[in-house]
């Protein structure tokens, strides 16, 4: 009895999650080079009802988006841990659609650009992009600024909704004050 309704959660989950991926927008006419540029995190929503009690008391990632002439994107994101601020670097490699990208080495990531206005506001629609991620599908909203406006954010909860994600899922996340000091940070190109 226990199998069956371990069985029937896991359908539901996979079926939630196939009725989200047909249903993503995609940003139109995107321009790639006006994308880059630093970004920080400030919401998050997903299928999962763990999602918001995992990350709770999480801070805004600081993101730097690099368009290579490949046509990949680089995504370097700066977190704080403790006392210290810790970098990653992931190499997204374009596709034949220009607003999806893939990590080679993963079979089913995918990163998203769903929509954007270029200087305010991007939203991502990520899954398996992080180690951390396991197949949940998260809506992550970038801005230009660690401050988010509300015409933003109610746009992002329209878009949460009609991805049928969990509006329990979405959180705001709070401020990296450590990780603010990021003057030279952007010019410095590892991944080259």
């Amino acid at each position: 009895m226990k199998t069956k309704a371990t069985l029937l959660v896991l359908g539901s989950v996979l079926l939630c999650m196939l009725q989200t991926q047909a249903a993503i927008p995609k940003q139109q006419n995107l321009n790639i080079r006006k994308v880059a540029g630093l970004w920080y995190t400030s919401a998050m929503a997903s299928v999962s009802h763990n999602f918001r009690n995992n990350y709770r008391g999480k801070k805004i990632w600081i993101n730097f988006l690099q368009p290579r002439r490949s046509g990949n994107l680089v995504l370097r994101t700066l977190t704080e841990k403790g006392s210290s601020c810790e970098e990653d670097a992931i190499v997204l490699e374009k596709t034949e659609d220009p607003a999806l990208f893939r990590i080679s080495n993963k079979r089913s990531s995918e990163f998203h650009l769903v929509k954007t206005n270029y200087r305010g506001y991007l939203i991502v629609y990520a899954r398996n992009i992080y180690p951390w991620q396991n197949e949940v599908p998260i809506l992550f909203l970038y801005g230009r600024s660690i401050f988010t406006k509300l015409c933003t954010m109610t746009l992002y909860r329209r878009l949460v909704r009609s991805l049928q994600l969990s509006e329990e899922g979405l959180f705001r996340l709070r401020k990296p004050w450590k990780c603010l000091n990021i003057d030279n940070w952007g010019k410095k190109n590892p991944l080259s």
